[in-house]
């Protein structure tokens, strides 16, 4: 292999594993002048890695960066857009000034001054002006695959022109109690579907949904926030980018008997096409440590209009010790605010003593509401019976005119983290 395709190889995996090498990229031993960054070693890669799973063709992403012309057109705004956390699409913060996650979508500090080194050094090609592919992923062991039961074409409202959130039961019945530790998502139009909620319906929600789906003539029934009247367990959330989510190794989330049901966000920017989107999961019978995504909210909202992020500001301190258990294990985090939110910052407690000096869970200093999805801790956190944890919302109501308040409607709020947790040493889980 020459040293060419070598430093090639040894900056791709650099890049995909997010670890630390010695020096800059493409430095030869003894060489303290860092080379010059090209697109086939350097930057190919980097895209690769945060950026191609959307921006390739068909997908969500409004240009393509899967070769050396788009990322040569493109390269000033997206070193900006990287350099502002505008792109890649994260919420939380994963600096290490708080936490860290795995598979995050964040460029760091190093790969960005790589990117400007590139940019300034003219924007050099290298070996081949053709990019990696995206990184494809298949999810290993699906047991069951399932669709909408009938393809919907997406259109917005005058209240929002460009974007249509709708549910749909899918034609996926579990017959007995199971456990959903992954799944894999195919969007029927990449270009159109921004992201989706999964859930559980129990056989005794099924007749509800389906009654709401009756309400329009088109599959599928209106809702945003939620999933409307029926009354069901959220399984897991998807974003472009990620087609294939994998619970922690050992943990799975119940799926009580019935349906399984998606919220779909299309995004309209593209245009308006059918949909039809299909997904596979994997259910097993048992596994080692049950998982909940448990909620933690503040529900009292009542903002007044035109309140900037420093005068609207909701919180909530919540005791461990009324579950009743000893320790919790946390493994991640699904932050949920609608368009208001700012910024969110979730806080756990040595006592119930809220001046005690608070251990960061997780930081959302620019919410998107369109960027939502589940983020798994690097290293699962233990919090205790005597510990206590506390979320903390930050709103801008500028522009309204009526107050906002607690609820799953557009214009109205919520402050709320899903936490994904299980005992320690496994076991069933209390209602939460």
């Amino acid at each position: 292999m020459n040293l060419r395709l070598r430093a090639l190889a040894v900056l791709s995996v650099t890049l995909v594993l997010t670890t630390a090498c010695q020096g800059p990229p493409g430095q030869k031993p003894g060489d303290t002048t860092p080379a010059v960054p090209t697109y086939s070693a350097d930057i190919a890669p980097m895209m690769q890695t945060h950026c191609t799973g959307c921006h390739q063709a068909g997908a969500i992403g409004p240009f393509v960066l899967t070769n050396h012309e788009g990322v040569a057109a493109y390269a000033e705004v997206s070193l900006f857009a990287m350099r502002n956390r505008i792109m890649p699409p994260y919420n939380v913060d994963n600096s290490g000034d708080c936490r860290t996650y795995t598979e995050a979508r964040w460029v760091t500090d190093a790969e960005m001054d790589v990117f400007e080194r590139w940019i300034n050094a003219g924007k050099p090609v290298g070996a081949s002006p053709d990019g990696l592919p995206p990184l494809t992923v298949q999810l290993p062991g699906a047991t069951t695959q399932g669709s909408m039961t009938a393809a919907y074409t997406p259109r917005g409202s005058v209240e929002n022109p460009m974007d249509d959130y709708r549910c749909f039961l899918l034609d996926v019945e579990v017959s007995g109690e199971q456990f959903l530790t992954g799944f894999e998502i195919f969007p029927g139009d990449p270009e159109e579907v921004h992201h989706m909620l999964l859930a559980s319906v129990p056989t005794d929600e099924v007749a509800v949904a389906l009654a709401e789906d009756a309400e329009t003539a088109e599959p599928g029934w209106p809702c945003f926030g939620g999933m409307g009247d029926a009354d069901g367990a959220l399984l897991g959330v998807w974003a472009p980018g990620k087609r294939v989510e994998t619970y922690p190794e050992g943990t799975g989330i119940k799926v009580a008997p019935g349906r399984v049901a998606v919220q779909m966000h299309y995004n309209l920017t593209a245009g308006t096409r059918p949909d039809l989107t299909r997904v596979s999961l994997r259910l097993v019978p048992s596994v080692q440590k049950e998982a909940v995504l448990a909620p933690v909210a503040a529900d009292d909202i009542n903002l007044a209009p035109n309140l900037t992020p420093d005068q609207a500001v909701v919180t909530q301190t919540l005791p461990l010790f009324a579950l009743g258990i000893e320790e919790l294990e946390l493994h991640g985090v699904f932050p949920h605010m609608h368009t208001a939110g700012v910024t969110l910052t979730y806080e756990k407690f040595p006592t119930l003593n809220a001046n005690a000096a608070p251990e960061c869970l997780t930081q959302v200093d620019r919410w998107n509401f369109h960027w939502q999805q589940l983020h798994f801790y690097e290293t699962p956190i233990i919090a205790t019976a005597e510990e206590s944890v506390r979320i903390t919302c930050r709103y801008d109501t500028t522009g309204r005119t009526g107050p906002t308040v607690a609820g799953e409607g557009t214009a109205d709020e919520m402050c709320l983290v899903f936490t994904y947790v299980t005992l320690p040493n496994g076991g069933p889980l209390p209602e939460f």
